[in-house]
C-alpha cells in the first residue's frame, strides 16, 4: 500500500511540476515538498516506487537523475479529446458572443496558460486550426471570429451541460 502511495505522489509531483518528456524528475524539490512530510514507511518506498516507475518504463535513469519518458508524459497529462475546442467555446459561452465576436487569441491564451499542462499549452494553436477547419472559427491577423456555426455549437454545448 505504501508504495502505490509514494508512486502516486510521484505522479502527481510530475504533473504538478508541469515536467516535460525528456525532463528529469527535480528529486529536491520532491524531497523538500512531500517526503520530508512522509512517514519513515512511506519514506522507505521511495527508492523502490522510482524501480518500479522505471521497469514501467515511465522514468528513465540516467546518472543520478531519473527522466520522464513519453510513456510517463502521457500517463501524467491525459488525452485531450477537445480541450481547446471547449476552451475557445466555453470563453466565447461566458460572454455572451454572438456570431462575428472576436477574441483575441493572445489574451486568451496567456489568460489561461500558466494553469495548463505542457500538453495542453502545445495543443493550443493545433486546436484552434482544428476548430478553423470545422467552420466554428475564423482565424486572422491574430483574433479569433465566431462563426455562425460556432455560434450554433456554442449553443448545443450550452444546452447540453446545463441539461446534465
Amino acid at each position: 500500500m505504501s508504495k502505490a502511495f509514494v508512486k502516486k505522489e510521484i505522479l502527481d509531483f510530475l504533473a504538478k511540476d508541469k515536467t516535460e518528456q525528456g525532463q528529469a524528475l527535480n528529486l529536491n524539490a520532491l524531497f523538500h515538498t512531500h517526503i520530508i512530510f512522509w512517514n519513515p514507511g512511506q519514506q522507505a518506498y521511495v527508492e523502490p516506487a522510482i524501480t518500479e516507475l522505471i521497469k514501467e518504463n515511465i522514468l528513465r535513469p540516467q546518472g543520478e537523475k531519473y527522466f520522464l519518458t513519453k510513456t510517463g508524459f502521457n500517463l501524467i497529462y491525459p488525452p485531450l479529446n477537445d480541450f481547446v475546442k471547449d476552451t475557445v467555446l466555453s470563453w466565447f459561452e461566458k460572454n455572451h458572443a454572438k456570431e462575428g465576436h472576436t477574441l483575441d487569441v493572445h489574451a486568451l491564451y496567456l489568460k489561461h496558460t500558466m494553469n495548463w499542462t505542457p500538453k495542453q499549452n502545445s495543443a493550443f494553436e493545433t486546436g484552434l486550426k482544428k476548430m478553423a477547419s470545422e467552420g466554428l472559427i475564423e482565424i486572422k491577423n491574430g483574433s479569433v471570429t465566431l462563426t455562425k456555426h460556432g455560434f450554433e455549437a456554442r449553443n448545443k454545448s450550452v444546452c447540453v451541460s446545463s441539461h446534465s
